[in-house]
């Protein structure tokens, strides 16, 4: 039987935080789209310029410089991605694991609850009905209050199981996205 509350404290490590960022950017938003979309661009240039060098002599050598820019700048985004995730996760001082915040869920209106430890009042309150949705992954749940705020609840937690339904009853199916391999 479903209880009418969960209050758990969130515990992230690294690896985790790293999956949540990754997850968010590649997958949920998919920002590498424009990065790839402009390296095929690149690349059925380079072609274009490849077949006309018989006809033009700077053909060969514009369509060898495209191709480099085809690959170089994924390249240099994808490293430029990792380089920023690193940064990111160090400056969040996540090693050792350590609580990076409390959540509560209730059967209320506004039953999505956090707060910081050794803080007394809530950082925010959201209500059900106006979350943009909730994922399951392999290893954790991301419910996403705002299109761009998502509170990360780990695998870790002994109650996992119990709070993905909780939730899910909540939430319209619309809003529920499990991946596949689970």
């Amino acid at each position: 039987m479903l209880r009418d509350y969960y209050s758990t404290p969130i515990i992230l490590d690294e690896k985790q935080m790293k999956d949540f960022i990754t997850y968010d950017t590649m997958k949920k938003q998919k920002r590498w789209k424009k990065t790839v979309s402009l390296a095929i661009c690149l690349f059925m240039i380079a072609t274009m310029c490849f077949a006309f060098q018989d006809t033009y002599s700077w053909a060969g050598t514009l369509g060898s410089v495209v191709c480099c820019f085809c690959v170089l700048i994924p390249v240099y985004y994808f490293n430029s991605y990792s380089n920023g995730v690193k940064k990111q996760i160090a400056k969040m001082n996540l090693n050792p694991p350590r609580e990076v915040y409390s959540i509560r869920f209730s059967e209320s209106v506004n039953g999505i609850m956090f707060y910081y430890p050794n803080e007394k009042n809530y950082a925010g309150r959201y209500s059900w009905k106006n979350i943009d949705g909730v994922w399951r992954t392999k290893h954790a749940i991301y419910l996403y209050v705002t299109k761009q705020q998502a509170l990360i609840i780990p695998d870790t937690i002994s109650e996992y199981e119990d709070i993905w339904k909780f939730i899910t009853d909540k939430l319209d199916n619309l809003q529920i996205h499990e991946e596949k391999y689970m």
